[in-house]
């Protein structure tokens, strides 16, 4: 309860979900209630949802619940880059909810405190710099100029949070301690709190019927005049730079794409090392925090379909674009790049290399370095750092691991495998080789998890050089995402979730790990957390398909057609009967038939629509008896087959009891191939997801 009755909190934290995937608003909620207890006698109540909503509900009304916690005293927005959104919950029916409700309330959203001063209910922490549109939006709805209590860290090119455990701040602009601005937070809260339980006699304004003398009338207007006049010049003075027009050389806080580089080597089979530069040049630029680079599986789509540079940066979302090439001949090689503006086509900055290959890491540092000053970007010493440091000292064990990492980015079977080999002599060549480590132990994990082969066999082996990483490297992003992989194949969810978060927060550009943690939040049934996690991810790696096709699972999902129906044609773009189609068989496994009808009606797909219509099952029953039949066969040649597919292969060949008998065999032998079944709708297989659900750590 509140401190004072007829409200139910005494402090609502409102804020947008992204914002809270690495943690910050968990820390500040709890910073801010130690602050409290040591400044104010009064214990307070605040609510803070962990997993909140982030886009309208279907009513489009306020969720009752939600609208009795709004009962506060003090509302607290954590404003971001994204929370001045009008689509989103927390904008319309959290901050705009709150604001209308208190200006009807009797306390009134503006409180006189005992200084005499007015100060609002609404308390924002303001966490990044906001554009103008955002600011004009915020101070719109509130009716004045904002006043935040400032949470951001700024230097040049960066926007992002202060965070607790940054005490320098002679590199932020704002030049502030996060311990001294969360006690800022807590002493406007103990003002308020004050000034509501201790009413001063407030202030009436004129009405038709109350006059005023007429001395006491000018001489308010002008004290309110000259106040006004100084506040003016003020603010003249300090926002001028501001408003003051960037220079055409400033391109700070852009978002950049490295293209494919182009293999210009006479010999072919040198494509795994074209491939492997651009990777390693885009994990060195990730390493600068302030920059937003697009992952490698958005840009490689490009190596094979070539588009002009303004459809890839409006695909992308990228202001300037990295493109190259590279020749190499024995032991020398050739490397040109160029960074562009997209937008103008105009070159930012261009090099040439001819260097021995022993020079290979010490040009992708001069590339990024290069870039960065280019982008105006100052670099902190950790990055410079982390720049620095060569990957390995043998060009033997990268050669092996560029070969690894090629072939395992196709994602099948026998290259898999072949993967697997030539990273295991990476690992032989340099056994400290970290990232060559962590890629080898991903591809035992990743055998496992798609069916290629026995998880008994690949995770051990896996975990193993995962442990190995962090004692190389306690603090590697990667290798602890990777952890969370297996953690989450072993059923153990809780411990999955915090290493992912973990991860993320470490090094925000891994939307793999995005992806890993969208398919954990879909096992526990949160759907539309799930879709925040592939948003989020997306940002990093807009044209994945695999993670767009994810989101677009939860769409269908929750019923939110609309959203559906327009990504499904933005992933097949070329193809919108495959995208009705795919829209189809998802409605379709949800139970949801009417729409699976609707969709296999716009594909013009009529077996489908005999299928879903008329209920003939007989060709899709025809089909998965013959997997079933090949997965047996595969068996008795000694090949692995995941035990879950082979189950759900009876289980859509009408075959129940023997689905059933291999579904049990794979929960006992900790088959990874489970979230299909454990996501699925179908109520024969309820037992075997109750099941399943008793041995998860939530």
């Amino acid at each position: 309860m509140a401190v004072l009755s007829g409200f139910e909190y005494d402090i609502f934290i409102s804020y947008r979900h992204n914002d809270n995937l690495d943690g910050w608003v968990t820390d500040f909620v709890q910073a801010l209630e130690k602050e409290l207890r040591s400044t104010l006698k009064d214990s307070l109540t605040i609510y803070f949802d962990k997993n909140p909503h982030d886009g309208l509900l279907e009513t489009h009304n306020v969720d009752k619940s939600l609208e009795g916690k709004l009962k506060c005293l003090i509302f607290i927005p954590i404003i971001s880059q994204t929370y001045c959104d009008t689509k989103s919950f927390a904008w319309q029916h959290e901050f705009v909810a709150f604001n209308k409700a208190a200006k009807e309330e009797r306390l009134g959203r503006d409180i006189k405190l005992s200084n005499g001063n007015v100060a609002s209910r609404i308390l924002p922490v303001k966490i990044h710099d906001l554009d103008a549109d955002d600011k004009a939006l915020l101070e719109n709805e509130i009716g004045s100029v904002l006043r935040a209590i400032e949470f951001t860290f700024k230097s040049a090119g960066v926007n992002r949070p202060l965070r607790s455990h940054e005490d320098h701040p002679q590199d932020n602009v704002n030049k502030t301690f996060y311990r001294d601005q969360v006690n800022k937070v807590a002493n406007a809260v103990k003002e308020i709190i004050s000034a509501i339980k201790n009413p001063e006699q407030k202030t009436s304004s004129v009405t038709n019927n109350q006059q005023q003398p007429a001395s006491r009338i000018s001489t308010r207007k002008i004290a309110f005049t000259s106040l006004a006049a100084v506040f003016l010049l003020l603010a003249a003075y300090f926002l001028y730079p501001t408003f003051k027009p960037s220079p055409k050389s400033d391109y700070r806080n852009e978002a950049i794409a490295v293209m494919p580089f182009v293999n210009l080597s006479s010999d072919k089979e040198q494509e795994y090392f074209s491939d492997g530069l651009t990777e390693d040049i885009i994990t060195q630029l990730a390493k600068i925090k302030s920059l937003k680079v697009i992952s490698r599986t958005s840009v490689m789509q490009y190596k094979e379909k070539p588009k002009p540079l303004k459809e890839v940066a409006k695909e992308l979302g990228v202001g300037v674009i990295l493109e190259g090439s590279v020749q190499r001949s024995g032991d020398q090689f050739r490397i040109t790049a160029q960074l562009i503006r997209a937008e103008t086509d105009e070159h930012l900055w261009a090099e040439s290399y001819d260097r021995p290959m022993s020079d290979i890491f010490s040009i992708q540092r001069e590339v990024a370095t290069a870039i960065a000053s280019v982008l105006k970007t100052t670099l902190t010493g950790s990055e410079r750092q982390q720049l620095d440091k060569l990957p390995t000292n043998s060009l033997l064990a990268y050669d092996y691991y560029l070969k690894g990492k090629y072939l395992m980015e196709k994602r099948r079977k026998a290259e898999m495998a072949e993967a697997i080999e030539f990273l295991k002599k990476s690992v032989n060549e340099d056994s400290t080789f970290i990232i060559s480590i962590i890629a080898l132990a991903d591809a035992y994990i990743l055998s496992a998890a798609r069916g290629y082969d026995d998880p008994k066999r690949m995770f051990p082996q896996g975990e193993k050089l995962i442990y190995k990483a962090l004692r190389l490297q306690p603090s590697s992003g990667p290798a602890i995402a990777s952890r969370g992989h297996l953690l989450e194949f072993n059923l153990n969810f809780k411990e999955a979730e915090i290493e992912f978060r973990k991860s993320i927060s470490m090094e925000p550009n891994q939307s793999n790990v995005y992806n890993w943690l969208g398919n954990l939040r879909e096992c526990y049934g949160d759907f539309k957390d799930a879709v925040l996690v592939y948003d989020a991810g997306i940002v990093y790696n807009p044209e994945w398909a695999t993670i767009k096709g994810n989101k677009l699972r939860c769409l269908v999902r929750l019923k939110r057609m609309d959203e559906a129906v327009k990504l499904a044609l933005e992933i097949h773009a070329d193809d919108p009967i495959t995208a009705y189609r795919r829209l189809a068989n998802l409605c379709n496994d949800f139970g949801l038939t009417e729409e699976a009808i609707r969709f296999a009606e716009k594909a013009n797909d009529q077996e489908l629509l005999k299928r879903y219509r008329d209920g003939d099952k007989s060709e899709s029953i025809k089909e998965a008896l013959e997997n079933a039949r090949q997965q047996e066969e595969q068996r008795k040649k000694g090949e692995y087959v995941s035990l879950w597919s082979l189950g759900t292969s009876y289980y859509n060949g009408g075959h129940i009891d023997k689905a059933m008998e291999y579904y049990n065999q794979a929960i006992e032998a900790r088959d990874p191939y489970y979230i299909p079944v454990l996501t699925s709708v179908d109520p024969e297989r309820e037992v075997i997801r109750k099941k399943l659900k008793a041995l998860i750590k939530f």
